[in-house]
């Protein structure tokens, strides 16, 4: 409704990319929100250990971990690594709060890490996720112009998608 409409209208956030202690904190902290929000563990995933290597994980020069700030605060997170060869990277851990969802802010950031992905010569982008339970986030994808693909990593969980987008 109209109310929405006027928080939108406020809702003012810049995209960063993290480049220091304080900001990989901050993408830590929005990692594990997210990991807390699933319903199930990520410690197939060596989650924990991720926690501790975002910097190399997803550093320059073959990646970028990008924030969204709102206000001082932190409330997305979105980060792009190297796999498969040279030319193929994988978008990881999209996550924006539910507070702040549904405003236009996830296509934003999505865009800000096609645009990345774009600028660090990558031509193919790939990113797994949970089906049923994230529609929204398929859609998203879908709307980007991801298709579904193989599974490219191992994922014990049932309803994982698995999408690519050429650029």
């Amino acid at each position: 409704g109209f109310m929405e409409f006027l928080l939108k209208m406020q809702m003012t956030y810049q995209i960063t990319t993290a480049n220091d202690a304080t900001q990989y904190n901050a993408a830590a902290k929005l990692f594990t929100e997210y990991a807390d929000s699933l319903d199930f563990t990520l410690s197939f995933q060596n989650f924990d250990a991720e926690l501790e290597q975002i910097p190399q994980m997803y550093g320059a020069p073959q990646g970028a971990l990008l924030l969204v700030e709102q206000n001082g605060q932190y409330i997305g997170v979105g980060g792009i690594r190297k796999i498969e060869g040279e030319n193929t990277c994988e978008i990881k851990r999209m996550f924006v709060q539910p507070a702040y969802q549904n405003l236009g802010i996830g296509k934003a950031l999505m865009q800000a890490l096609i645009d990345v992905a774009t600028e660090l010569k990558y031509n193919t982008i790939k990113l797994d996720t949970l089906g049923p339970k994230m529609p929204a986030a398929v859609k998203l994808y879908r709307s980007f112009g991801f298709v579904e693909t193989a599974p490219y990593n191992f994922n014990p969980h049932e309803g994982i998608l698995y999408f690519e987008k050429s650029i």
